[in-house]
């Protein structure tokens, strides 16, 4: 029986968990396949939750899911219902919740996957969150992806995509700045495209916040002039936005140009040179 032919509500939320390679499946041939978890201490409206769920699932299956505190290594799959010490430590909560309201929650616990996959596997998660716009989930699993992650590259674009996220999802820019930041301030030289983003992103904050100076001296990193292909053209318009907000207008005329102007240049990067030129003019 899969979970999505039950259907039910309460003023609490919902988790259902999975271990590494489950099917979302709690009932199969009459049996069991799931558990339902609940706090030792849980509210009597939770212990109602988790005793009319375990009901309904009976009388459609005729299979008895068990009701505890403690996920066992029985089941390969949870039902967490209401806040625990379980869910809070998967970064589940109610907060939002206002009365009647409930919320269903459903993914893998990556605790279970091995060690060195534990990295690779919350940024994977992490980067659909960034595309939900579930920027408070994306960060969590950034969080968990930074630390289980040592190797420079992959870091590397951790942070850009932390930085991303809180500059777009959670609107925190000083939180985003020093995410960019760490992707550039001890380098003598850029390469990795996620630190020319780092770069760009820095700047784009900053030319914001009316630092003009700070942000030209942070895109004058990319040593532009010595750069060729993609990301000459891309910081070429980045410095021509940062440069028309700071009033340069003839600066920034250069920069844009430079780039309409370059037949290797992408026709995406061209077109935008040309209204930008047509902004600025």
């Amino acid at each position: 029986m899969s979970l999505k032919h039950i259907a039910f509500a309460f003023a609490l939320f919902l988790f259902v968990e999975l271990h590494v390679s489950a099917e979302l499946v709690i009932v199969k041939d009459g049996q069991p396949r799931a558990e339902i978890i609940i706090d030792e201490k849980a509210q009597r409206a939770t212990r109602l939750a988790a005793q009319e769920l375990q009901t309904y699932v009976k009388k459609i299956t005729g299979a008895g899911l068990s009701i505890g505190a403690k996920p066992t290594g029985d089941m390969a799959v949870k039902i967490y219902i209401g806040q625990s010490p379980h869910t809070e430590k998967l970064g589940i909560t109610a907060r939002g919740l206002e009365h009647g309201a409930y919320r269903i929650v459903s993914g893998e616990d990556l605790s279970n996957w091995p060690f060195w996959q534990n990295g690779e596997g919350a940024f994977a998660r992490a980067r659909a969150y960034v595309g939900l716009k579930a920027g408070k989930k994306a960060e969590t699993d950034l969080q968990m992806a930074l630390a289980y992650t040592s190797a420079t590259r992959p870091r590397i674009s951790i942070l850009a995509t932390m930085a991303d996220n809180r500059e777009m999802n959670l609107k925190d820019d000083d939180a985003a700045l020093e995410a960019y930041r760490q992707n550039f301030e001890s380098k003598e030289t850029i390469g990795a495209a996620d630190e020319f983003r780092s770069l760009q992103g820095a700047a784009r904050i900053l030319t914001r916040r009316g630092k003009f100076d700070e942000a030209l001296a942070v895109l004058n990193r990319a040593a532009i002039e010595s750069q060729k292909g993609y990301w000459r053209h891309a910081m070429l318009l980045s410095l021509g936005e940062t440069l028309t907000a700071a009033g340069r207008k003839s600066d920034a005329l250069r920069a844009y140009r430079s780039v309409q102007e370059d037949e290797s240049a992408l026709k995406s990067h061209r077109d935008a040179a040309a209204k930008a030129i047509k902004l600025v003019e």
